[in-house]
């Protein structure tokens, strides 16, 4: 796949689903400790973006806006549950 088809693939994404996905991701990490969650997600995003051939500020930008409510009020509620998930059950993110 090349860059390009990733990066229309990215911003084509549905948030909805992404979101979905991403609390998924989550809960299939909250039995590991602190560290292994963080390093486990980051390691994960930094060989996509190896592999891929993308710029880590890129997909941060996408994202960025893929979770911003439009009408300007936060993000979106999919994402917004997810943010009060971690708070909640991953206290240690928040201590």
């Amino acid at each position: 796949m090349n860059t390009d088809t990733v990066h229309l693939a990215v911003s084509n994404a549905d948030a909805e689903r992404v979101a979905r996905v991403s609390f998924q991701l989550i809960c299939r990490l909250q039995d590991e400790s602190p560290g292994v969650q963080v390093a486990a997600l980051t390691a994960l995003f930094m060989l996509f973006c190896e592999t891929a051939g993308l710029r880590p500020a890129d997909l941060y930008s996408y994202l960025t806006n893929m979770m911003a409510d439009p009408l300007g009020t936060g993000r979106l509620k999919h994402f917004q549950a997810i943010k009060t998930y971690i708070e909640e059950d991953c206290k240690w993110m928040t201590a």
